[in-house]
């Protein structure tokens, strides 16, 4: 593909990747330096101690109540307040985890205590 055209590949939440995979990464890294590919690692701040070498570092904040609230309201407008209350919690200020528990599975997980106290 990168014959042809650039490529751009993308990897999220490397903070949890096994060795094996950051193993891979590296060796594309270094097989890919004659094309043009474009790799974009993404992954929490531990994530710098085990490939310190791997480039460019920008560190992302953890966003305020506020802005975390907006961006839920956003997302999922209609969404009880208790229960964007505990989802925010949850996230601490890293919408991506707000994200998937507002609109994924999780949010079953959050629910089903308030709506039925009594499931198992």
């Amino acid at each position: 593909m990168a014959v042809t055209e650039p490529v751009v590949l993308a990897f999220e939440d490397l903070q949890w990747a096994d060795s094996g995979l950051l193993d891979f990464i590296d060796y594309l890294l270094e097989w890919s330096a004659d094309h043009p590919i474009f790799v974009l690692a993404l992954g929490r701040q531990e994530l710098e101690t085990r490939r310190p070498n791997w480039g460019t570092s920008l560190r992302l904040h953890p966003l305020s109540p506020e802005a975390m609230r907006a961006l839920l309201d956003g997302l999922v407008p209609s969404l009880p307040f208790d229960l964007a209350e505990r989802i925010l919690a949850r996230a601490e200020g890293v919408m991506g985890g707000a994200g998937r528990s507002a609109t994924g599975p999780e949010r079953r997980e959050l629910m089903i205590p308030t709506a039925c106290p009594n499931h198992r």
